[in-house]
């Protein structure tokens, strides 16, 4: 499967993995909306936000499921119809990561060869790749969520 073609957005403050991620989504889509909204719409405070205050971005005129996978097919579909998936993580299963816990959101652009090719808005280099079973396990950690957005 070909790597959707995603442009990387780095986090600007330790809270704000949500924001970056809905950034890099609707930025795919070609809807451009200022860093500063998404922090309002999100609700994103010192600490993060809530996965689910992704569908406030329905305010924005697109569509948003938010939703718990039953495995990485769920992902593999909706990137075969064009679109990255937002992830819901627990950091601490992913060596990219050095193990260190954090809740966390990323978005999926690919899976190919056992790996899991993500757009990590922590990091400032991008793609990074982990392999199924660790993505798995980190996911299983928040419950499976994900969310895709698309045009209405």
């Amino acid at each position: 499967m070909p790597l959707l073609s995603v442009s990387h957005q780095q986090q600007k403050q330790q809270s704000d993995c949500l924001a970056a991620c809905a950034s890099m989504v609707l930025d795919y889509l070609r809807i451009r909306v200022e860093y500063t909204r998404l922090l309002r719409l999100l609700r994103i405070g010192p600490i993060g936000a809530a996965f689910g205050n992704l569908t406030a971005l329905e305010t924005l005129g697109v569509s948003v499921l938010v939703d718990e996978g039953r495995s990485v097919d769920d992902i593999t579909n909706h990137l075969l119809s064009g679109l990255p998936v937002v992830v819901f993580l627990d950091t601490a299963e992913l060596v990219y990561w050095n193990y260190e816990h954090t809740d966390h959101a990323t978005v999926v652009i690919g899976i190919e060869n056992g790996q899991v090719i993500l757009n990590d808005p922590e990091f400032s280099n991008a793609p990074q790749y982990c392999s199924v079973g660790e993505f798995e396990l980190a996911w299983m950690e928040k419950d499976n969520l994900f969310a895709v957005i698309s045009l209405a």
